[in-house]
């Protein structure tokens, strides 16, 4: 049996059910000084204005514990932390408190990252 959920109604879910809010923690990098200054020591301004201009925009992921950069390549989700340790979906889904339910986090992102 299928439920469609809308996205306020999921965001109530992710917030009063699991403890989860990401309001205003969803930032977009567009160009270098987006950028948070703990990822600037492994991504020169080059190398990340090749990556934006290849794949699009990246986006921080603030949480009290981590800082997160994501970025959709092709397909593929890059995610890393200021540390420069490379971390899969599930493990961030995990970090992040969301069970394994069918989400990704371009639908994260969607719900959460405001304009």
């Amino acid at each position: 049996m299928k439920y469609i959920i809308t996205e306020s109604k999921l965001k109530n879910l992710l917030k009063d059910r699991l403890g989860v809010d990401l309001d205003g923690k969803i930032t977009m990098v567009t160009n270098q000084y987006d950028l948070p200054m703990e990822f600037d020591k492994f991504i020169p301004p080059k190398v990340l204005n090749m990556y934006l201009n290849r794949f699009g925009p990246m986006f921080v992921i603030d949480t009290p514990k981590k800082t997160f950069l994501y970025q959709n390549q092709a397909g593929v989700p890059t995610i890393t932390d200021t540390n420069d340790r490379l971390y899969s979906v599930t493990s961030l889904m995990s970090h992040l408190g969301i069970p394994p339910m069918g989400l990704t986090i371009d639908d994260l992102i969607n719900i959460y990252f405001q304009e």
